[in-house]
């Protein structure tokens, strides 16, 4: 019997996660919905040249599906409680994984735990450097020595990827104490996605041990840079590469890549892995409310400091 997939959402990640899904080997039936059903002629005419193993069927309307094994939400997050809700009360669903921001506040949150408990769904939240074979092997290497996360550049999407380092530094820390410190440059501005917006600024958050997760974006910066300190050894990673710098020498040395640091790679990873139901790594929804509380209290200061109501991140 093919299991079943459905993914709702195409857009860019949307597309990213359909090619992960259209690499799983095993034989699927894959059910397609976006609300701008043109995207169906779109996703149609890239593939038609493409052998593919799968059955496609583009849906118009949820409730033509009866279960599914997986559910793959790729929405924006001001809309997703609603989808979400109205898919798991009409589709049978075994297992959900969410894209980050998952929500943007505490009450859908609430709701959307409450609901999956409900149904009994397990549910993850595609954070995906945690599922990078890098950053496993890294957590292996942290034992009694203090690690530091840098991550600095402009216009990166400080309040939308915020939630992806929170996630990397409790992966790599197992902290649970901690304490943050904020400082904002600018207003907000605008994203590529209408209705949305990011922030400039600078956040540190430090554990107990003062293992620490360091954050700005700034237009001081010209490019974007990782800097990772574990002990006396410090990874930089650049275009895809991770350079090792020992805290004496200043030459770096080419030491592993992040050619696996794709939406893509990681779906096809992550349904491989809940085929043949191995452990996964992501972080799941009740966990991850926990990392998006954090990132709540950030923006919250945000705001107050610019005397807004609100702001749409994704």
């Amino acid at each position: 019997m093919k299991n079943k997939i459905l993914l709702v959402g195409l857009g860019n990640i949307g597309f990213r996660h359909l090619e992960g899904i259209l690499a799983i080997k095993k034989k699927l039936i894959i059910y397609i919905f976006d609300k701008n059903q043109n995207k169906y002629f779109e996703i149609s005419n890239i593939l038609k040249n493409k052998k593919i193993n799968h059955t496609l069927i583009f849906v118009k309307k949820i409730n033509e599906i009866k279960n599914v094994d997986l559910l793959i939400l790729a929405t924006d997050s001001l809309n997703r409680l609603k989808i979400l809700e109205k898919i798991i009360k009409n589709v049978k669903v075994k297992s959900i994984l969410l894209e980050k921001v998952v929500f943007l506040d505490n009450k859908s949150f609430t709701k959307a735990i409450k609901l999956i408990k409900f149904y009994r769904i397990n549910t993850w939240v595609n954070c995906i450097r945690r599922e990078v074979l890098f950053y496993n092997k890294l957590k292996k290497k942290v034992k009694n020595d203090l690690i530091k996360i840098y991550f600095t550049g402009y216009k990166w999407g400080l309040a939308s990827n915020l939630i992806h380092f929170i996630d990397l530094f409790f992966y790599l820390t197992s902290s649970k104490k901690i304490e943050y410190f904020t400082e904002f440059n600018n207003k907000k501005y605008i994203t590529k996605r209408p209705n949305y917006y990011d922030i400039n600024g600078f956040v540190r958050i430090r554990d107990s041990k003062s293992n620490e997760l360091i954050l700005e974006d700034n237009k001081k910066y010209k490019n974007n840079s990782l800097k990772i300190e574990l002990g006396n050894k410090i990874y930089i990673i650049k275009n895809n590469l991770v350079y090792l710098k020992k805290t004496q020498e200043n030459h770096l040395v080419i030491k592993d890549n992040l050619n696996d640091e794709k939406v893509s790679v990681i779906t096809t990873r992550f349904i491989n892995k809940l085929l043949k139901k191995d452990k996964i790594n992501l972080t799941n929804l009740e966990v991850s409310f926990n990392y998006h509380k954090i990132l709540f209290t950030v923006i919250k200061r945000y705001l107050k400091k610019h005397k807004l109501l609100k702001l749409n991140y994704t």
